[in-house]
């Protein structure tokens, strides 16, 4: 998948989005880790495009949760956005926290790549691609200049 191809992926995400934004709401779009935080500036960016939404953003390190400075999230829609989704474990660490600190009204995931294999049960609400791989398979999404660049599925 090239750097094209993303875009329209990540255009076509915003506006499954902005469908479930109500009116007057201003979701709250988290990326997790430095891929996650490149999707979810550009999903920001197409979605405040595409709908003129007001949007809120901050970036998430997972490995460093306990020190995670994180907005109000009561009674808001969040929005938690990664580049690859497989077994669920960064999810579920990120969700876990969350919903330890605050009382949202809801949560959904967004992901670039599902890769399946799930061993946490966490689901994609809105997904660029599912691409369910062989176990010793690796799915590798580059960045370049700040942006997601490129998705590359090799072998180990």
């Amino acid at each position: 998948m090239d750097a094209a191809h993303i875009k329209r992926i990540v255009q076509r995400m915003a506006i499954q989005v902005l469908e479930q934004i109500d009116d007057g709401e201003i979701p709250i779009l988290i990326g997790l880790n430095e891929r996650g935080k490149a999707m979810a500036i550009q999903l920001k960016e197409a979605i405040e495009k595409e709908g003129e939404a007001e949007i809120e953003f901050y970036s998430f390190s997972v490995s460093d949760a306990a020190n995670a400075t994180l907005p109000d999230c009561n009674d808001r829609f969040v929005l938690l956005i990664d580049d690859v989704i497989f077994s669920g474990k960064t999810m579920f660490k990120a969700l876990s926290l969350i919903t330890q600190r605050f009382e949202v009204a809801r949560i959904m995931v967004a992901t670039l790549v599902d890769r399946g294999h799930r061993r946490y049960p966490i689901l994609s609400n809105f997904k660029g691609m599912y691409a369910p791989t062989k176990l010793k398979e690796h799915v590798e999404v580059l960045v370049k200049h700040g942006a997601l660049d490129q998705v590359i599925l090799f072998k180990n």
